[in-house]
């Protein structure tokens, strides 16, 4: 399956479904991302019931302060 991860292609094994695999995967424990799926922002607790379809197109945001 082909999605973009911040607007860059990437394939992924069609045994990833849901958004929340997909983050766990890709972060790990890193904790304060954002995740927008096709321009929409997923509340964490969505996540699982949120299944990937090729072509989707996700963003990781993660706020950074400064002076």
């Amino acid at each position: 399956m082909k999605i973009f991860l911040n607007g860059k292609e990437k394939i992924i094994s069609n045994k990833i479904s849901s958004l929340n695999d997909f983050v766990n995967i890709i972060l790990g424990k890193e904790k304060g991302k954002i995740i927008e799926l096709n321009g929409k922002v997923v509340k964490k607790g969505e996540r699982e019931s949120i299944f990937l379809k090729d072509g989707d197109r996700i963003e990781l945001i993660q706020f950074m302060g400064g002076g």
